[in-house]
Order: structure tokens, then C-alpha cells, then sequence
């Protein structure tokens, strides 16, 4: 196994997933620095306290996540949890790396190009933006079935006409609102993380099929392809974080 320095690391991974190309909800890349070089690098879905504890008791000297620490509407005042963080990964050395819209919609290691390739979706495209859309050939009830056990959720599916779905959709986390592009767009199914109430009569009027499968089973899948991408590009020691979320 090799070692890496931290800047070739983040300049290297920012250039992957183009980060320069989005205009985001907080920092993507680094967010707190650690050790200069890197030998172990763990991944985890967000960088809850818990998480932290995780990466500083298996030494590892970066920790790369969806979701990090800082947001654009969260307050820039350093209390309660957030000091708690970053106190524990600057007393440990760790860096704190996030990546957050960029690997929702990158085309190899995404969160919404992966989940409809583990579909066996053809003919992938981006779908505003973020997500990203394809052909399938499969009845409703396969598709949920399929997507229970692969993501291991039991969806809260709104009522649906079991048909054939010809056109399906992702837009991982929080993309439940796009349901009205994917009307529009003729997309019969869509599978999102989280819902709103609106969604579950939208779905149902409009005969969308929507699949909500939660936000962090929707969103562990591209950071896990980061994983491996990072670990055969540099030989590197890397391990995943698993931690219970149901949200």
C-alpha cells in the first residue's frame, strides 16, 4: 500500500468529479485539514460525531463523505456538535474531505448513475442536473421488489397500476420535487430518498410510480464507488464506515 499526499489527493479527486462545475450548498473538497500525508482513508455516507469517533479509532488520517460539516444556511458560529467535530479531527490530525452535489450527479461513481445501473438501466442520460434518467423494461412490481432488495428498504410507495416502466428517473436525497419534471418528461418511474406529503396524491393522480428508498440509502451507494475508485487509483489503504440511518 502507497502513501498520498493531501493536496494531490484533493486536486486529483476535485478534477474527477468536476467540482468546479457546481455551484453548491456548502464546500466541496477539503473542509478541515489534517496530516500532510495521507496513508489510510476511510468514506461514510455523512460526518456524523459518530462517524468521526469511527475514523479516529481505526487511525485513519482522512475521512471523504457525502455530507459534510458546513452549510451554507447553518450558522458559522463553532458550538455544540459542529466544535465537537471539528475539535475531534483537528486533535487527531484527520481531514475532513466532502463531496457532495458533484457525486450525486457524476456519470462513473454518482449516487443516481450508480443506482440505475445496478437497475440495469440503458441509455443513461442526466436528468436536471443532478440525476439522472433511463430505459428499462420491467413491471412496477418488479422494480420495487428488486430496488427492497438491493437498497434492503421497504419503500413507502404510494398506490400504482402494476405496467410496464419503460422510462425511469433517480434524483437521489432530497429529489422527491423533481416527480413534476419526470411527468412532464413522460418518466414513469422515479426513485428519490426522501417524500413530502404532496408527493403521495401527485404520484397517484399523475400515475407516476415514485420510490422513495431513504436519504442516506440513497446517497451511501456513489460515496462506496468513490471508495473504490480511490483505492485502485492509488493503492491506498481505504475502508467504508457503515452506520444505522433509516431517514
Amino acid at each position: 500500500m502507497t502513501k498520498i499526499k493531501l493536496q494531490e489527493l484533493l486536486k486529483a479527486v476535485n478534477t474527477y468529479l468536476k467540482v468546479h462545475e457546481f455551484k453548491d450548498y456548502g464546500p466541496n473538497g477539503l473542509q478541515v485539514q489534517g496530516k500532510e500525508e495521507i496513508e489510510k482513508i476511510v468514506f461514510s455516507t455523512s460526518a456524523s460525531l459518530e462517524v468521526i469517533e469511527k475514523a479516529i479509532e481505526c487511525h485513519a488520517d482522512a475521512l471523504i463523505v457525502h455530507h459534510g460539516i458546513f452549510w451554507d444556511k447553518d450558522s458559522r458560529v463553532l458550538e455544540g456538535p459542529i466544535l465537537k467535530k471539528v475539535k475531534a479531527l483537528i486533535e487527531n490530525k484527520i481531514s475532513l474531505i466532502a463531496y457532495h452535489l458533484p457525486l450525486d450527479a457524476h456519470r462513473e461513481v454518482g449516487n443516481n448513475f450508480m443506482t440505475l445501473k445496478l437497475l440495469g438501466a440503458t441509455h443513461l442520460e442526466v436528468f436536471e442536473s443532478i440525476g439522472s434518467k433511463g430505459v428499462v423494461d420491467v413491471q412496477s412490481k418488479q422494480l420495487i421488489s428488486k430496488i427492497s432488495q438491493l437498497f434492503d428498504v421497504n419503500p413507502m410507495v404510494p398506490p400504482y397500476k402494476d405496467k410496464t416502466i419503460t422510462k425511469i428517473a433517480s434524483v437521489s436525497g432530497g429529489g422527491h420535487s423533481y416527480i413534476k419534471a419526470c411527468v412532464e418528461e413522460g418518466i414513469e418511474a422515479l426513485i428519490s430518498g426522501t417524500f413530502d406529503e404532496w408527493v403521495w396524491d401527485y404520484a397517484q393522480e399523475n400515475e407516476i410510480l415514485f420510490i422513495p428508498i431513504g436519504h442516506y440509502k440513497s446517497e451511501n451507494i456513489g460515496i462506496k464507488a468513490l471508495e473504490i475508485y480511490v483505492k485502485q487509483t492509488w493503492n491506498i489503504k481505504t475502508a467504508y464506515l457503515e452506520v444505522s440511518n433509516p431517514y
